[in-house]
């Protein structure tokens, strides 16, 4: 089982909040769990700073750590500006990259409720069959108790 956690803005207080889901998920998987954060300059990947962070470059990043990685489970926590970046093309977002990878994978998206009903309008429209754990986002906390609960109940 692979994962690939997505995050935003490092540099902020409330990722810490990241940081230590990512620690106890290691720690119960006994493997290690990829992290890819946009930060407000750059995209990093699993502490490794990749290129500035401009919407192709970072589909192309994207679409190179999905092919690549084969990830069972995808945890997702984005404010609203990144996750409209992400989610919000009909061409080329990350639904579409994940639906055509050949392993069958879960996502778990902890956003703001208008994003989370983009996402379920695109898996629909585009009949992308993924299985989406859609979970809202009310202020400025990274994470809740019900979507870390969800993440670890799935190892």
């Amino acid at each position: 089982m692979k994962i690939l956690m997505i995050s935003d803005y490092p540099e902020r207080p409330s990722f810490h909040q990241i940081e230590k889901l990512r620690k106890n998920l290691q720690a119960k998987s006994q493997q290690k769990i990829d992290l890819l954060v946009f930060s407000s300059k750059s995209l990093i990947y699993n502490e490794q700073k990749m290129k500035e962070s401009d919407v192709a470059q970072i589909f192309k990043e994207l679409a190179s750590i999905i092919d690549r990685g084969l990830y069972s489970h995808y945890v997702v926590s984005l404010e609203k500006s990144n996750s409209e970046k992400v989610f919000f093309s009909e061409e080329e977002n990350i639904l579409k990259m994940i639906s055509e990878n050949p392993v069958k994978s879960s996502i778990l998206i902890f956003a703001a409720q208008s994003v989370l009903n983009h996402i379920k309008e695109i898996n629909a429209r585009q009949k992308l069959g993924l299985e989406l754990c859609l979970f809202p986002r009310r202020g400025v906390s990274k994470i809740s108790k019900e979507f870390k609960q969800q993440i670890l109940e799935m190892l």
